[in-house]
C-alpha cells in the first residue's frame, strides 16, 4: 500500500503471474476501487461465484476458460493491509476446506514477508554498522599515525638546554 499524490492510500501491482501487458488491466487501485480496493477496505476476503463467462478469461498455452469463481483475498498484518490482494480463478467453486486454506496461505506469506523485510533491515543494520567500524578504525589510525609524527617530531626537535639559555 503506497500514499498517491493526494496522500491517499492506495494499492500498486508490483508483481504478478501469467498476466499479459497492454490488456487494459489496472496496475494501481483507491482504497475501495474494484474488487481489490473493496477488499482492502473491508479487510475481508471477497468470493464471487457463478462469474459470467465474459468476466474474466484464464489462458495458457495449451488452452483457454473462463473462470466460474474469483475470490480476492487482501493481505494483512496486525489488522492493516500490507499488500495488494490476491485474485485466484479457480474453475471449480471453493469448499469451506479450499477457502480455510487461503486464509492459512494468506497469513504465512504475511508472515514470510516481514521476517523477510526485518532480515533485510538487519542486513543494512549490520552494513551500516561495518562502515562505521570502517571509519572509526581509518580515523584512529590516522590520528596514531599523526600522534607517531608529532611524538617523531619531538624527540628530534633541535632543542638543547643551551639554546634554551641563549633566548
Amino acid at each position: 500500500m503506497i500514499a498517491n499524490s493526494n496522500g491517499e492510500s492506495e494499492l500498486k501491482l508490483l508483481a504478478s503471474y501469467a498476466s499479459q501487458e497492454g490488456n487494459g488491466a489496472k496496475n494501481r487501485f483507491k482504497m475501495g476501487e474494484s474488487l481489490v480496493g473493496q477488499a482492502a477496505l473491508e479487510k475481508r476476503r471477497i468470493l464471487l461465484t457463478d462469474v459470467p463467462n465474459n468476466y474474466a478469461k484464464v489462458s495458457s498455452g495449451l488452452s483457454e476458460f473462463h473462470p466460474s469463481n474469483i475470490v480476492v483475498l487482501p493481505i494483512l498484518f496486525e489488522g492493516q493491509v500490507k499488500a495488494q490482494s490476491w485474485n485466484f480463478r479457480p474453475v471449480q467453486r471453493f469448499s469451506p476446506a479450499h477457502e480455510a486454506f487461503l486464509d492459512q496461505l494468506t497469513r504465512a506469506s504475511v508472515l514470510c514477508s516481514i521476517r523477510l523485510r526485518q532480515a533485510r533491515k538487519q542486513k543494512t543494520c549490520s552494513n551500516s554498522r561495518n562502515r562505521w567500524r570502517r571509519s572509526c578504525r581509518r580515523q584512529n589510525l590516522e590520528l596514531e599515525e599523526k600522534a607517531r609524527s608529532n611524538l617523531a617530531k619531538d624527540t628530534f626537535w633541535p632543542c638543547s638546554a643551551t639554546n634554551y639559555a641563549r633566548r
